[in-house]
């Protein structure tokens, strides 16, 4: 997500932050596949799984500081406004706002994978997969390799 002023739904705008997103996820997922050997070239699939994926980095929240023109805008409704921002169009986040509120994220979360695709079979051991899928976000692929 980019670094920007986000509303959270049912919130006035005076309660909008900046906030910066520097967060990775590193995930394994133990993943089971199901074939069908509709002909012998062609093998059409769909897969599953369920593993853990461990939180990197941090959501930081910035509410603009009292008693500035950004705070005042908010206030009036106009949700990241001009005055939010400095002239190099980033806001200050040191001088213009009050110190970050990090966004409460569990350390490890469930990872779900569901994937389908097709498996071209090449001569003896070769394959060529087109696949398509959801992993925690959603995916499209091609692979080429070799299975025994």
């Amino acid at each position: 997500m980019p670094s920007q002023f986000w509303l959270e739904k049912d919130k006035a705008p005076v309660e909008a932050d900046y906030t910066t997103v520097d967060m990775q996820l590193l995930s394994v997922a133990f993943t089971t596949y199901w074939f069908w050997n509709v002909q012998k070239w062609l093998s059409p699939y769909v897969g599953g799984g369920i593993g853990p994926g461990i939180v990197f980095g941090e959501i930081l929240k910035y509410n603009p500081a009292p008693g500035t023109q950004c705070r005042a805008d908010a206030s009036a409704g106009t949700v990241g406004a001009d005055s939010c921002y400095g002239d190099d169009g980033k806001p200050d986040l040191s001088n213009d706002y009050e110190a970050p509120e990090k966004e409460k994220i569990p350390p490890v979360l469930p990872v779900i994978n569901l994937s389908a695709g097709l498996r071209f079979n090449i001569a003896r051991y070769g394959v060529l997969k087109l696949e398509v899928g959801f992993q925690d976000y959603f995916y499209s692929g091609a692979a080429v390799g070799v299975q025994w």
